[in-house]
């Protein structure tokens, strides 16, 4: 099994760049700094490269991953027309899909969205979201406690005492 290192926020990641940096200067050799800080020899000739180009700064902090599509006005907009629901944008139900969702971004934006990664895109705007299968499951749920009150009020009353610490027998109160 390969040994993997753990994740690293950017400023770690940062921090070891510029490390890499500092032992280039003291005479250290691209193969000594790789193995050192347990990267590929390739990637220490990258930093350093791109240092040389562009200057220390380059090493600093940067962004990780691609850049969003959407600017943060449309990521905005695109909340707007999310929270007023699928019928509201002319779908025949209230339930959004990712499918939907693209539909959506594409036609008020011009930009388009895969499927596959609408959800990662919808995660960074903070929202809450359910699948529909886990929509129809809360509503099964709803539609179970408004049949059964009672049921319901009684299991609920079960589950908070049962999460009460019990007393040991014999002890005195």
């Amino acid at each position: 099994m390969e040994h993997q290192r753990p994740i690293q926020h950017d400023n770690e990641r940062a921090t070891r760049r510029l490390r890499a940096w500092e032992l280039r200067s003291q005479g250290w050799s691209r193969k000594k700094i790789a193995t050192t800080l347990e990267v590929a020899p390739e990637t220490v000739s990258r930093w350093l490269r791109q240092a040389d180009a562009e200057g220390v700064e380059a090493l600093h902090d940067k962004s990780v991953g691609r850049k969003s599509r959407l600017s943060k006005p449309q990521q905005q907009r695109l909340l707007e027309l999310l929270t007023q629901g699928a019928e509201q944008a002319g779908f025949w139900s209230d339930v959004w899909t990712d499918t939907r969702i693209c539909q959506v971004i594409e036609q008020e934006f011009g930009i388009i969205y895969s499927p596959r990664y609408i959800w990662k895109l919808l995660d960074q705007l903070g929202g809450r979201w359910e699948t529909p299968a886990q929509q129809a499951h809360r509503r099964q749920i709803m539609k179970i406690i408004r049949q059964y009150p009672d049921v319901w009020a009684n299991a609920e009353a079960d589950a908070i005492a049962s999460s009460e610490p019990e007393s040991q027998v014999g002890e005195p109160r």
